[in-house]
């Protein structure tokens, strides 16, 4: 079953590729200019994905076939995409679309360019990398530092 978080995750990374979200009505679209903003969701994005909420029966990501009301449910789980690596959904019974929304985007996917993301906290990077340097006896620490040394 795919997560709350786990469809805002999908969404927000087809966002970013310049996806747009569509109204069943088929006159209404949504992208917010920005979705990442540092380390969470830009303002604009978070208002947005509130309304997408509220009506997730009526709104779908261009390209795809499936509302975002049908991936809160328990049918659907979000997955790699075999071919460009970024989050799709999975119906875990019944016949599943195989298309991936990335299908519709040219000369994608482009591994020269940066892939988009979700927001990243840096602290808590770094105090998991920190973490992982403590737990290193003397001899392991002089090993890195002398592979990763910078010429003066």
């Amino acid at each position: 079953m795919a997560s709350t978080t786990q469809v805002k995750r999908f969404v927000a990374i087809w966002l970013q590729l310049g996806k747009r979200l569509v109204h069943s009505s088929g006159d209404v679209q949504e992208k917010p200019d920005r979705v990442v903003q540092g380390d969470r969701y830009s303002p604009e994005f978070d208002s947005c994905w509130a309304t997408l909420l509220d009506q997730a029966s009526n709104w779908h990501l261009s390209g795809t076939a499936y509302t975002l009301a049908m991936l809160l449910t328990q049918d659907w789980e979000i997955v790699s995409c075999a071919r460009c690596d970024l989050p799709i959904p999975l119906q875990i019974a019944g016949i599943n679309d195989p298309s991936c929304p990335c299908g519709d985007i040219e000369g994608w996917p482009n591994l020269d360019l940066p892939l988009p993301h979700t927001p990243i906290d840096s602290r808590h990077r770094l105090a998991s990398i920190l973490c992982k340097l403590d737990q290193l006896d003397e001899a392991q620490f002089q090993k890195l530092a002398e592979r990763y040394a910078v010429a003066s």
